[in-house]
């Protein structure tokens, strides 16, 4: 019984020991996985623990690096011994390494930079990350036995430095050498020309000329190797006959047109101008030319009396156009007046002079004598004839010439843009007018007659309620008729506004002193609408009554009425 107990305790204890011995395992486990697993990403990252290697990694570990190096060739440390850098060190492309940066127990970065071979102490952590700065590079063109205009064989990039990866633009001046020409600038295998870009490879690029050497051709004749078309140039080419190789060209001037002669393609006439046509008679082009002709202008004629003038009624005289006799001048010719004729007045001739002698009375005795004296004849009075009747002067005024019409130059405006003009009595008139001219349109005045008197028809059948019966008398179909009618009743207002509309916006808007046309002038659209208008509104209110006219018979409304 003893001894059972005992072997008890005995495997009891040994379990323990066990258990614990795995647990002690998994325990040391756990802590370097835990470790390498927090990386950077909490505090004390990197805790140190005895007899450890250091560290160094190429790369921050949140940026994708990882250990590089393992220093296991000294070591193990503990905290406090004294260590060494290592003499190695990592590489990347295009970056130079300036040391190591030690990792502090946040899982950060101390600002100190290690060298290679520098000491330091060991503490809780050590762990190196590699520390880089850019490398920077320059282009390099050398001349290979050319030189540049400085007299250098070598020229370097005059816009600095670069770093890996950028993009450079090949620039540089082109470099000369006697009996050879510049054919590039070569760099592992490629030729690159001025303007070309490269990336920046992980070094300092040398860029070398490449030389063609120049030799004397002698050409062979030029030879026509595109044709000149009366547009384009053409393009000749010669052969050097020693190297095939090199050509030379040169531009054939373009040969230019090849005009026919000009045909009439519209007749010009007396108001319209005409348009002529030729044609590029060289193969392959045919391109058409066009020029446009004056009018003409009237060739009139001699006048012609065709209404001789009377003493009552002016006369007409009339000139046409040789040209076109549709093209039609007159003149009027003044009333006949009547000359009366002169009046010729005789005149009697005066009668003989009268001698009348004086009475001589006897001498008085005693009386001195009498002298006598001589008494001089009298005169006869002789009357002066009258003068002859004076002729008044003749004027002779020219013949009035018939004025052109105001409104003759729009008629020619609209004929020479193509508008068809008829000729109603003698007056031309054209179809349409253009937005701004001075006109009036026949058919706006058409459509506010007109929709003036739908309007006053529909609203005198819509008032017309009643329905004639038999023997002249006057009912409704039934109770509800007449208030049918009152609601029929509101298309007269909008009838008879549209209506009036029609007629005041055609009296302010058209004169019709104006240029007459028929169909079109700027005002057409609003008067057509408002016709528009006048017609559904009209249709709508028949299609509203014939609607709510019930179907009578003929029969019942007949013994209503006897009733």
């Amino acid at each position: 019984m003893g001894k059972e107990i005992e072997m008890k305790k005995i495997k009891s204890h040994f379990y323990v020991r066990t258990l614990l011995i795995v647990l002690m395992c998994l325990i040391m486990l756990a802590l370097p996985i835990s470790s390498i697993s927090a990386g950077f990403s909490g505090s004390k990252a990197f805790a140190w623990s005895e007899d450890d290697h250091v560290t160094y990694w190429e790369d921050h570990p949140d940026f994708g690096g990882g250990p590089w190096y393992t220093d296991t060739d000294n070591g193990p440390y503990k905290v406090g011994d004294v260590a060494q850098i290592i003499e190695d060190y990592p590489y990347k492309p295009g970056l130079k390494f300036i040391g190591w940066a030690r990792v502090n127990d946040e899982g950060g970065l101390y600002p100190d930079i290690y060298s290679r071979n520098v000491s330091f102490q060991i503490d809780n952590t050590n762990k190196f990350i590699a520390q880089y700065e850019p490398i920077l590079y320059r282009v390099t063109y050398y001349a290979d036995g050319g030189a540049f205009s400085n007299g250098e064989e070598l020229y370097e990039d005059p816009f600095g430095d670069y770093r890996m990866g950028d993009l450079v633009t090949v620039y540089s001046e082109v470099p000369i050498k006697p009996g050879y020409t510049f054919g590039g600038w070569g760099y592992y295998g490629s030729i690159y020309h001025d303007g070309d870009t490269f990336y920046m490879p992980p070094e300092n690029p040398i860029f070398i000329a490449r030389w063609d050497m120049v030799h004397t051709c002698v050409w062979g004749i030029w030879a026509e190797t595109t044709p000149p078309t009366c547009l384009a140039n053409g393009i000749e080419t010669r052969v050097c006959t020693i190297d095939s190789s090199h050509t030379e060209t040169r531009s054939i001037a373009a040969l230019g047109h090849a005009w026919g002669a000009w045909s009439v393609t519209t007749p010009a006439t007396c108001l319209t101008a005409g348009a002529e046509q030729r044609t590029c008679l060289r193969t392959g082009c045919g391109l058409p030319d066009t020029r446009t002709t004056s009018p003409l202008g009237h060739d009139w004629g001699v006048w012609l009396v065709t209404t001789p003038a009377t003493q009552t009624a002016d006369g007409l005289e009339t000139c046409l156009c040789k040209r076109d006799p549709a093209h039609v001048m007159t003149k009027p010719i003044s009333k006949l007046t009547t000359t009366p004729p002169p009046v010729i007045t005789t005149v009697d001739p005066p009668p003989p002079p009268r001698i009348i002698e004086p009475e001589i009375e006897p001498p008085e005795p005693l009386v001195q004598p009498v002298v006598e004296t001589a008494v001089a004849p009298l005169q006869p009075s002789v009357e002066p004839a009258p003068a002859p009747p004076a002729v008044s002067e003749v004027k002779i005024e020219p013949l009035p010439v018939a004025e052109e019409s105001p409104n003759a130059a729009l008629v020619k405006e609209l004929s020479d843009a193509g508008v068809p003009i008829l000729t109603i009595g003698g007056q031309e008139v054209p179809l349409i007018a253009f937005p701004g001219m001075a006109a009036w349109a026949l058919l706006n005045l058409i459509l506010a007659l007109i929709g003036i008197v739908i309007a006053i028809v529909s609203v005198f059948r819509i008032r017309s309620q009643r329905v004639h019966g038999i023997e002249g008398i006057e009912t409704f179909y039934d109770e509800d008729e007449e208030e049918k009618a009152k609601r029929r009743h509101i298309w007269v207002l909008p009838l008879a506004v549209l209506a009036v509309f029609g007629i005041v916006f055609f009296m302010l808007t058209e004169n019709m002193n104006n240029l007459i046309v028929l169909l079109w002038d700027q005002w057409t659209i609003v008067n057509a609408i408002a016709f528009a208008g006048v017609i559904i509104m009209a249709r709508l209110a028949f299609k509203r009554k014939a609607e709510e006219e019930p179907d009578h018979d003929f029969s019942t409304w007949t013994s209503t009425v006897t009733e």
